[in-house]
């Protein structure tokens, strides 16, 4: 038996190492893939990032502000890549991937994920972007080069601020953000607005158009477009922001006491007019004194209340040119500036301005805030 083991021993030995030579082979042919050039069929989506700018309300005197990412799958074709996308490329050949490049500049890919016909990669803030750029997609293998038409979108413009957040039409604003570049518009609206100078990266100064009262601002680039988060108001004739305009003043009314140049707070600015009501009263009158101003020019009254503590669900009345007999009532809200508009058919018998009362309608002691008040 020994002699039999013996004699086949060396058989056995060389049918193992040829099995071995045979795995490592195998694990070496799999390792360095095909030896091919790689090829590029397509590239797709894994995910899409829509980011938004938001600002919120916390109470009368402060805002926070913060961004709002939302990932939605996303399986499509596209001919080019955005900032801190996940792609996946597809082609032939790609196992044995050292490098892919976008505009020259190395993109990020796990090579665990990488196989034969696809791997996934990640697009860098570093990735340039624009009209100079040679927008080609560049893969490495142990095998070959190849180069795709692949470039880099501009990114998305963010606005940050629009200040200020009303004026009068004909004014000029300004739009402050980022990625501002190649410029295409601004829009009040649905209304063009006029450029005015030459824009930079991060801001826009722009015309308030005519025909717009109330609107958000889009911005548009050839990265995109960008839509304020904060409504901008188009006043034909402001009378009150932060400080009385030329013309308006303040005098002594009934009751109460008021502060026109209230610092707690305003929807935008700093200041507003602060009421303190002891029910039925109107502590201030607003007077205006200039150059006669016919209101057949304006369609609506514009003002903003802030309700302080107690005024949930309260009335006031405003009253026009002293006519005690006609008025519009507001319900106030605690705790939040709210935009009243008045057309002003519901004052038939005012023909030029003079005066403005915001009386007390609920024997309320609720105080209140007032701020951009104008004509629309």
């Amino acid at each position: 038996m020994k002699n039999l083991i013996n004699n086949r021993l060396p058989g056995i030995i060389v049918i193992l190492v040829a099995f071995i030579l045979v795995c490592s082979s195998c694990k070496k042919n799999n390792e360095e893939g095909v030896k091919a050039a790689p090829e590029i069929e397509r590239v797709r989506t894994l995910t899409k990032n829509d980011t938004t700018y938001t600002e919120t309300r916390v109470n009368l005197d402060s805002n926070k502000f913060g961004n709002v990412i939302t990932k939605v799958p996303y399986d499509a074709n596209v001919p080019a890549a955005r900032w801190n996308g996940q792609y996946i490329l597809m082609g032939q050949n790609l196992l044995t991937t050292i490098s892919i490049k976008i505009n020259g500049v190395a993109v990020f890919f796990n090579p665990v994920f990488v196989t034969e016909n696809s791997l996934i990669f990640v697009v860098g803030t570093d990735v340039p972007y624009g009209p100079t750029q040679s927008n080609k997609l560049t893969l490495t293998t142990k095998y070959g080069t190849v180069e795709y038409d692949f470039g880099l979108l501009q990114p998305y413009p963010v606005i940050t601020k629009v200040a200020p957040l009303l004026g009068e039409v004909g004014g000029v604003i300004t739009v402050t953000g980022t990625y501002f570049e190649n410029l295409t518009g601004v829009k009040f609206g649905t209304v063009d607005a006029e450029i005015v100078g030459v824009p930079t990266k991060t801001e826009i100064k722009v015309k308030i158009p005519a025909g717009v009262s109330q609107a958000s601002i889009t911005v548009t680039t050839a990265g995109g477009s960008a839509v304020s988060t904060n409504s901008f108001f188009a006043f034909k004739k402001l009378l009150y922001d932060d400080a009385w305009a030329t013309g308006m003043t303040s005098y002594g009314g009934w009751g109460g006491t008021g502060d026109i140049a209230n610092t707690t707070g305003g929807v935008r600015g700093t200041k507003s007019i602060k009421f303190n009501y002891t029910g039925y009263d109107c502590p201030l009158q607003f007077a205006y004194t200039g150059p006669t101003l016919n209101l057949s020019n304006y369609t609506a009254l514009k003002l903003s209340i802030y309700g302080g503590t107690g005024s949930a669900g309260k009335t006031v009345k405003v009253e026009l040119n002293g006519v005690a007999t006609v008025w519009a009532i507001l319900t106030l809200t605690e705790g939040t500036f709210t935009d009243y508009v008045i057309p002003l058919s519901t004052f038939p018998a005012a023909v030029n301005f003079t005066k403005i009362w915001v009386v007390e309608n609920s024997n309320s002691k609720a105080p209140i805030y007032i701020d951009e008040i104008g004509f629309l």
